[in-house]
């Protein structure tokens, strides 16, 4: 979801795959792609960043 906010916004213009493309692979690389719930989204603003 990040990544597709980011390619949105043109934060990573030399990203060429679509997201469509990247979650085939990741699946394909044996990763699950867990679903988002609001729970999920009402949590964001809490996750710490570090730079």
């Amino acid at each position: 979801m990040e990544i597709a906010v980011k390619l949105k916004i043109g934060k990573l213009p030399f990203f060429k795959v679509s997201v469509d493309e990247l979650m085939q692979q990741a699946v394909l690389d044996g990763f699950r792609i867990l679903p988002v719930a609001n729970e999920h989204i009402a949590a964001y603003p809490t996750i710490p960043l570090y730079e």
